[in-house]
């Protein structure tokens, strides 16, 4: 999931994203992420929910964390 806050609702996407996790984690082995990144005076928030044994798991961080640089 990859949002901005120039609409304020934020705070309000991520208590969505976060009931999703938390409905998910309960049949799945699954870990979020989040992140904020700064790009010309916007804030990007973004999270990952991946499944904790996929094998791809540090790449998969490593690219949600370079896609802005």
């Amino acid at each position: 999931m990859h949002y901005d806050n120039t609409d304020k609702k934020a705070h309000k996407r991520n208590l969505v994203f976060n009931k999703w996790f938390r409905e998910f984690e309960t049949f799945f082995p699954l870990e979020k992420f989040n992140f904020a990144i700064e790009v010309d005076n916007f804030i990007f928030y973004r999270s990952c929910i991946i499944h904790k044994n996929h094998p791809e798991k540090q790449r998969l961080l490593n690219l949600s964390t370079q896609i802005y640089s």
